[in-house]
């Protein structure tokens, strides 16, 4: 991955990045202010789950997303989720995608809303069933399908089931989460 040199713009200047919605099961663009990070609460959070504090995680593509740091804290806890491809596990309520250059200054992201569309997917809690969890999930390509509900047990994506048209359990073949151990 090559350095981004661009220039960081001056301070409250508006720079459009992503936000992953999965309570409303989609990616649309939000409006960061430059240098101020307190422009990113209201993008990330919601009346109901107020952020007041948050962290990043670095994505392949080389930008940034922002995500509750303290969202599994919540009471009640927020039910919606998401994945995103290269990361090793479910991130709760809304994330903000933005670009960072050389020197670490926010910048507008580099991935397209397209390819956010293929790498995320959203997930809601059902319910413990015994030693699994149960979620509704979407592929965003596709976020108003009939939900398919997935298991995981012990919060293991490779033992992921779900149940097929006759109730018969079956292993998950296409869930997307299959974690990162050990990458960076």
């Amino acid at each position: 991955m090559s350095e981004r040199r661009e220039e960081a713009p001056p301070y409250n200047t508006p720079i459009t990045g992503w936000v992953i919605d999965p309570i409303k099961r989609e990616i649309v663009p939000g409006t960061y202010r430059a240098r101020n990070y307190q422009s990113i609460y209201p993008l990330i959070s919601e009346a109901r789950w107020p952020v007041d504090t948050f962290t990043i995680v670095e994505l392949s593509h080389g930008d940034t997303l922002y995500v509750d740091d303290n969202g599994l804290l919540h009471r009640p806890m927020c039910p919606f989720f998401f994945l995103i491809n290269g990361y090793r596990q479910p991130l709760i309520q809304k994330g903000l995608v933005l670009g960072t250059n050389s020197e670490g200054e926010t910048i507008a992201p580099l991935v397209t809303r397209e390819q956010l569309i293929a790498e995320v997917t959203f997930l809601e809690f059902l319910m413990p069933v015994n030693a699994a969890l149960a979620f509704n999930y979407w592929k965003a390509s596709d976020p108003d399908a009939e939900p398919r509900v997935v298991f995981l047990f012990d919060g293991n994506p490779d033992a992921a089931w779900e149940l097929d048209e006759n109730n018969v359990q079956r292993r998950a073949q296409d869930f997307p989460y299959r974690p990162t151990y050990g990458a960076a």
